[in-house]
């Protein structure tokens, strides 16, 4: 099948074949249709532009996976960022195979940074996107953690605080099988799920009569979410990364660190029964634990200088 060059007539072509047959059955005629278009100059572009509010699963799934080996193999003639959203915002079906296709692409575009500016956070329809992947199948799942492991420390960090919520907390919901792929992909977001759902930056002084009731649990999240798993560098260098372009997030990490070193100061016995918590280990004294917590502290602004030095 020889497609004509007019994009237009293309995507009326694609139309055709998928209301003439069933979306299993249409699937070769639909890849027939879009594997010369996309290897003309600027076609991934256009199909995008064409196709991603295609009511069809063939069409969806296939524009998505060639627009996802197109930013692979660096072959876009214009940025991936503003495609891959476009089609985010306009995806139009319930196909897990677009979602997952769609997925990888969002993955790739922010690992060449080029799905959104440095600056900028993620439009809303993004975020509502991966939260409906985290209540898919277990292949949608899998790929939406690796999505979440990249977006993490640029993106996420910016995202409105109540979207961030909900997406970790329906992927704390998801039950993995043991030993499978979908168990390993939420291991590497494991810190990311258990941070506190709260802003940033702490709303109450560290000297407030509050703050006992609010920095506990959230120092708690922070060691256990950073370290319980991994030595002291690569938390304090997961930590950097999440403030990498966020210095609110940055002081708040350190205010709960001081905090901690501060109720060990003091004599507050509470903080051995959180380090022992978090790290499964009670620290041997009062003293032992505000070491660890100013360790933890130095390690996190060295690895955080770096990060600004990069």
């Amino acid at each position: 099948m020889i497609p004509p060059r007019n994009p237009d007539e293309l995507a009326a072509q694609l139309e055709r074949v998928c209301l003439a047959t069933t979306p299993d059955a249409a699937q070769r005629q639909v890849l027939a249709i879009v594997e010369p278009w996309a290897k003309q100059p600027g076609g991934v572009a256009e199909m995008v532009e064409r196709c991603a509010a295609s009511p069809h699963p063939a069409v969806a799934r296939t524009v998505a996976f060639f627009l996802a080996r197109a930013i692979s193999f660096r072959q876009l003639l214009t940025p991936a960022g503003p495609l891959v959203l476009r089609f985010v915002e306009h995806l139009a079906v319930d196909d897990p195979w677009a979602r997952i296709n769609l997925l990888t692409a969002i993955q790739l575009a922010s690992m060449y940074r080029e799905l959104l500016p440095p600056d900028e956070p993620p439009p809303r329809s993004l975020m509502r996107f991966l939260i409906d992947c985290a209540d898919r199948n277990e292949d949608v799942q899998s790929a939406l953690a690796a999505v979440v492991a990249e977006l993490r420390a640029r993106t996420l960090s910016k995202a409105p605080p109540d979207d961030v919520a909900t997406l970790r907390t329906r992927m704390r919901a998801i039950k993995p099988e043991p030993g499978s792929l979908l168990e390993m992909e939420l291991s590497d977001v494991a810190s990311f799920l258990a941070e506190a759902d709260q802003p940033a930056a702490p709303t109450l002084d560290a000297a407030s009569p509050g703050a006992s009731m609010v920095f506990p649990e959230r120092l708690y999240n922070l060691i256990a979410g950073y370290f319980s798993d991994q030595s002291l560098a690569e938390g304090a260098r997961e930590m950097a990364l999440a403030c990498e372009d966020n210095e609110h997030l940055h002081r708040d990490y350190v205010a709960l660190l001081q905090w901690g070193i501060d109720a060990a100061a003091r004599g507050d016995v509470a903080i051995l029964d959180l380090l022992e918590r978090a790290y499964m280990v009670r620290p041997e004294s009062l003293a032992a634990a505000r070491a660890e917590l100013e360790s933890v502290r130095a390690e996190f602004e060295r690895a955080y200088q770096l990060e600004l030095e990069t």
